[in-house]
């Protein structure tokens, strides 16, 4: 049930529940399992970087739900699998959630900078859920948590969706250094660490090196290429599909021969937006080149780097070219 939720903090289940409703909703709960296992672990910083459209904002959501202090989710988990997991019960509502969607952060931050707006609207939000912290005018988001831990005890969970449009729209050059210091402040800060349990980024670059040099090297990616435990949440597996098209009475066939495009060591991996756009509208077509993500990557391919358009050209024409995906 919803008490107080933020919009920042402790959203709770209401993102979820819109989700959930959908007639072709896909269980993905087992994630919260691999997450549970991280929990204060030195593997709890996690930075997952997917393809657009492949689910990441309904992961987010589910972990905020499940996580999210000063609500009760054991009913809007209660049909999914991990309801059953010896692990569920044990974490449940037991954090402070800090959710944001960096989209709506740029969205929403008129004049101020990212760091400054996140700093204003996450602390007043802080200042409601903690009236006994006396968190003073301009304090910090990274002070602002560990005075709360020092005097409460409460552990924090971090979502950030989409954490690199900042860094790879140009129209935010000027904000790169501010964001990537304030994301330094928070999760590579060995006084503020005893206080975040876990800290979820997802976006679809991988965590940038060359730009921050290594100080966010203590995030553990997980990419389509690298996916290790999360692979089976990267994006559909076959036997979801398999479920879908029973549900939405489709030829499994059909969907397989348009989509399974991926194979993450050994799992088949199907893009979601695709199969679920071809059950909803029970016709198969080509629907993820409908998505933005599909102009940025012509703008890719006319600007040749490298000779990548004739690479594309020969490729579509059947040829094989070899290319090195660790950092090309």
């Amino acid at each position: 049930g919803e008490e107080n939720m933020g919009t920042y903090v402790n959203p709770g289940t209401r993102n979820m529940e819109i989700d959930i409703d959908y007639e072709f909703y896909v269980d993905k709960s087992m994630l919260i399992k691999v997450l549970n296992g991280k929990l204060n672990k030195i593997d709890r910083f996690i930075c997952v970087s997917r393809p657009r459209r492949f689910g990441k904002t309904m992961a987010a959501n589910m972990i905020a739900a499940y996580y999210s202090k000063g609500c009760d989710s054991h009913g809007i988990f209660s049909s999914l699998k991990i309801s059953k997991d010896p692990s569920f019960e044990e974490n449940i509502n037991k954090y402070t959630v800090i959710q944001l969607d960096m989209n709506d952060v740029v969205t929403n931050k008129g004049p101020f900078s990212v760091s400054d707006y996140i700093n204003k609207v996450v602390v007043a939000e802080l200042r409601n859920e903690y009236p006994i912290v006396d968190l003073e005018d301009g304090i910090t988001l990274s002070d602002s948590i560990k005075k709360i831990n020092l005097l409460t005890r409460d552990q924090f969970v971090f979502i950030i969706d989409e954490y690199d449009v900042i860094i790879r729209d140009q129209e935010y050059s000027s904000e790169i250094s501010g964001y990537l210091s304030f994301l330094v402040s928070l999760f590579k800060n060995s006084t503020v660490s005893p206080a975040i349990a876990l800290s979820y980024l997802t976006g679809i670059m991988p965590i940038i090196r060359e730009k921050v040099q290594s100080k966010l090297n203590n995030f553990k990616e997980y990419t389509m290429i690298s996916s290790k435990d999360m692979a089976p949440f990267m994006g559909f597996t076959e036997e979801e599909v398999q479920s879908l098209a029973q549900k939405s009475g489709m030829a499994f066939d059909d969907l397989k021969r348009w989509y399974d495009g991926y194979n993450l060591k050994g799992l088949e991996i199907y893009s979601p937006k695709s199969v679920i756009t071809a059950v909803t509208k029970k016709q198969c077509a080509d629907y993820w080149s409908q998505t933005s993500s599909y102009e940025a990557v012509t703008d890719y391919i006319s600007l040749d780097l490298d000779g990548l358009k004739d690479d594309v050209v020969s490729m579509l024409s059947g040829n094989r070219v070899e290319v090195s995906t660790s950092f090309y």
